[in-house]
């Protein structure tokens, strides 16, 4: 008799794990799963709640399981940047992921609102193609390209001039000179007279 009652306990008990696996989204699943972005090739695998990112070596050890393709990974964050107001980026869990840049369609399905990112700006100029990054400490990086992409490659808002820029003028010949060497721009560059116009006719020193 309680044979038989332990053994009916025990399928009622699978056959409700087997309900429950079946309502759970993927994104929350349980132990043991390994999932990715569809525009990234980093795997995560889900353990007791938290997403660990896996490296070449860790993924081949565990057998290189094929992750399930998911809109959400536990740890990910929804940004915007104040700088780029009509855009969002994803910023995965993980130790060496570039930010991705949401469509519409694809912001939906994470199901997740977002935060501001106050620590970046990105401004452009608009009378040249450099964009500078300003962090929140008040250092300015010329952005690469490699390091514009890694932060999902939002537009740049676009000024005239921006902290630190240096103009100069030549009395010999009245040639406009621009710099900004905290910016990554140490060396002195010829200014068109539209270019000069374009960024506001700011004022100069004498070179």
């Amino acid at each position: 008799m309680f044979a038989t009652v332990t053994r009916a306990l025990a399928a009622t008990l699978i056959a409700l794990i087997a309900v429950l696996a079946g309502v759970v989204p993927a994104h929350a699943a349980t132990n043991n799963n390994y999932v990715k972005y569809p525009w990234s090739p980093n795997i995560y695998r889900l353990f007791l709640g938290t997403a660990g990112q896996l490296t070449l070596e860790q993924w081949q050890a565990q057998g290189s399981p094929t992750p399930q393709v998911v809109d959400w990974i536990t740890g990910s964050q929804v940004i915007r940047y104040t700088t780029s107001p009509t855009e969002l980026f994803l910023v995965e869990p993980g130790f060496s992921a570039t930010r991705h840049h949401l469509t519409a369609s694809e912001w939906i399905k994470t199901g997740n609102s977002y935060s501001i990112d106050s620590d970046h700006v990105f401004w452009g100029y608009t009378w040249n193609e450099h964009i500078v990054i300003a962090h929140l400490s008040g250092a300015l990086e010329h952005a690469t390209p490699q390091s514009w992409a890694d932060f999902g490659s939002p537009t740049p808002e676009k000024q005239g001039t921006i902290w630190e820029d240096q103009f100069c003028q030549n009395p010999a010949d009245g040639a406009i000179f621009w710099s900004n060497p905290a910016a990554g721009f140490p060396d002195k560059v010829h200014m068109t007279p539209l270019q000069y116009g374009q960024a506001g006719f700011p004022a100069f020193t004498v070179c």
